[in-house]
């Protein structure tokens, strides 16, 4: 597999990187913002540490999928 190892390569990677890290990190302070002001009666899932992390990861799962998704159609 060839690499580009150009400068605008590498900050297209590092800026794709940054922007997953803070779609994860919004998705868990988001939940814990849901579960602090306990919108919906969602404390009663995200109260226990295993519903919060098991909400947390499947929606990291699916804002993966939908970026997989989206690749997908542009190319």
């Amino acid at each position: 597999m060839a690499r580009d190892l150009s400068l605008r390569a590498f900050l297209g990677d590092l800026g794709a990187r940054l922007a997953a890290a803070g779609v994860v990190l919004a998705i868990f302070l988001g939940l814990g913002y849901l579960n602090r002001i306990d919108t919906l009666g969602l404390s009663a899932v995200l109260g226990t540490p295993l519903g919060f992390f098991g909400v947390a990861f499947g929606l990291v799962v699916v804002a993966s999928l939908l970026w997989i998704g989206f690749q997908q159609s542009r190319s």
